[in-house]
């Protein structure tokens, strides 16, 4: 037995014709099934994708058909009327419909994606689908690093912002951050910063919730606040004008700097100057800055400008008072400093009833108006001239009395030093809202007045809107009217409550006849209630003609216009 072993040799063999033959066979099946292998992928991807326009020529449509994917929250039909596309209209490919429709769409700002495609084309005829995404809804917000106390008071910034299902973009999303660090920049946190984080929530199709992370930093506080240019007031006295901005230094005092805080500050100073006689003063800039420990520093400087005198008053339009007379009410004297603030108190309302307009009001001229007009500044003095509209005396028509819900309305009355026919007096109707406040039956801070005024008769209504307080067995009698009920046994045995009418005196109308103040009234000393403040202003009913007139009194607490409108009214 012989073994033979294959022989290989280095050198190059010849190449035959055949061998270029096969050669050639095989390059020719092999691109054969590479082409094979193109038209199946180009038949497939042609049967997955939508036809492609060719966009070197133009081309006319008719629309035969338009459906709308992606929509789950709005009207299908409603989107293809904004769009502009009915079945029958004809478009014209390329041209301006698909992205004018395009454009209407977007302006509704409820997609994140729009796109319209062409479905399929049958000659001349085109089928169109509008795809959509819509932007998420909102489900719930929560927040992260924030105190739970602090929740509600947050809530009341953004709930009007966040609307719960309402849809969620970038710019409800900012607006609701900015107003959160707008909250806590006023507390003092100037380095506030708070991201919004929006998950998905999957109890909901395409919604989401929205999660406040905030990062309040330290509160600012003010180091020291430096005033420059103040050379007739001292720096000490000054920041203690400002009661809402205090250095760190200020004993028992919160130190935060808060803008809106500090505007109505600055406002103070210019006032107490106007006080002092320095009717021109100024700031002239105010400078802020952090030091490197974070707290804040604030500069002020001031121009004082000359200190001014009173000089020549005088009086034009006065009728009923002399010059003298309006002068010693006044009570301001050549050579005087000036005195903004007391200028003002002596002509509209004192407290202590020292004041031109009580003067006249108190009479009934409720249409009185002044205008102090400077007419002449020489140097430091100053010259003024007081304009004064007087107006026709006004009569007191009707005096309504609402809101007493348990109290018996002569129980009122019988207080009330403000009479049909008596002419209007700012004083009575002062006295009269004490006396009521002193019954310790009414809220004092929700207490009313409103005067609406007929011009063309010359004649105000008096309007007393009143907002009981929590019924106390002990004053229920009290509220009838009486100290005790007079029981009257008829013959079945039950019993009769009467109260005494509310008959006023016409010879003294000040004071209620003894009739209604006899048994029936209650006797002793009645409870009291604080009276913060006097009225300050008194203004005619809305659409009413004639001048405003200038002031009478109203609890601070209670601005006028809060004064509810009068549902329920009985004449006297």
């Amino acid at each position: 037995m012989s073994i033979f072993a294959p022989s290989f040799s280095l050198e190059p063999q010849p190449i035959t014709t055949l061998t270029l033959s096969r050669m050639k066979i095989q390059n020719i099946a092999f691109l054969f099934l590479l082409s094979l292998i193109s038209l199946r992928t180009q038949a497939q991807v042609a049967d997955t994708l939508f036809p492609v326009f060719n966009y070197g020529e133009t081309q006319d449509y008719e629309i035969g058909g338009i459906k709308v994917t992606g929509a789950v929250f709005s009207d299908e039909n409603a989107l293809k009327s904004i769009a502009g596309f009915r079945v029958g209209d004809r478009i014209r490919i390329p041209g301006g419909d698909i992205p004018r429709a395009m454009k209407s769409l977007w302006n509704l700002k409820l997609f994140t994606n729009i796109q319209i495609l062409q479905e399929k084309t049958i000659g001349d005829i085109i089928f169109l689908e509008i795809r959509v995404e819509e932007r998420p809804r909102l489900t719930s917000h929560s927040f992260r690093n924030i105190r739970k106390s602090l929740h509600d008071d947050i809530n009341e910034k953004i709930n009007p912002i966040l609307v719960k299902g309402g849809i969620v973009t970038d710019n409800i999303k900012v607006t609701a951050q900015k107003a959160i660090e707008k909250y806590f920049i006023e507390k003092g946190y100037l380095d506030a910063t708070v991201q919004v984080i929006e998950e998905p929530d999957s109890s909901r199709i395409n919604a989401v919730r929205l999660v406040f992370d905030a990062n309040q930093g330290k509160r600012v506080r003010i180091q020291d606040i430096v005033f420059v240019g103040n050379e007739n007031a001292k720096s000490g006295k000054l920041r203690r004008l400002m009661k809402d901005t205090k250095s760190k230094r200020a004993i028992f005092s919160s130190s935060k700097y808060i803008r809106a805080d500090y505007r109505e500050d600055r406002k103070k100073l210019i006032t107490h100057y106007n006080t002092i006689g320095f009717r021109d003063a100024t700031v002239l800039r105010d400078s802020l800055w952090r030091e490197e420990d974070g707290d804040m520093v604030i500069q002020i400087d001031l121009s004082e400008g000359p200190r001014y005198y009173f000089r020549d008053i005088t009086w034009k339009g006065n009728s009923i008072y002399t010059e003298q007379v309006l002068s010693d009410v006044l009570g301001i004297k050549k050579g005087d400093v000036y005195n903004q603030e007391l200028l003002e108190k002596r002509l509209t309302f004192s407290e202590e009833g020292r004041d031109v307009s009580s003067l006249y009001m108190d009479n009934g001229y409720l249409f009185f108006n002044i205008d102090p007009i400077e007419v002449a500044i020489t140097g430091d003095s100053l010259d003024l001239e007081m304009r004064i509209f007087e107006g026709p005396q006004a009569t007191i028509d009707k005096v309504v009395i609402a809101g007493n819900d348990r109290t018996h309305e002569h129980v009122i009355r019988r207080e009330l030093r403000t009479l049909p026919g008596d002419k209007f007096s700012r004083s009575d109707i002062i006295r009269s809202q004490r006396q009521l406040i002193n019954l310790g039956y009414f809220n004092p801070e929700n207490f009313g007045i409103n005067t609406p005024v007929n011009p063309q008769r010359g004649t105000v209504d008096i309007e007393y809107t009143v907002e009981e307080k929590p019924l106390r067995p002990a004053r229920t009698l009290r509220r009838l009217g009486r100290r005790g009920p007079r029981s009257d046994r008829n013959p079945s045995g039950s019993r009769s409550i009467t109260s005494p009418p509310a008959i006023f005196s016409r010879k003294n109308p000040g004071a209620p006849c003894p009739r209604a103040t006899a048994k029936g009234s209650p006797s002793g000393p009645r409870p009291t209630a604080a009276f913060s403040s006097p009225i300050t202003s008194l203004s005619p009913s809305p659409g009413s003609e004639g001048r405003n007139p200038t002031l009478l009194p109203r609890p601070v607490s209670t601005p006028a216009s809060t004064i509810p409108e009068v549902s329920s009214a009985s004449e006297v």
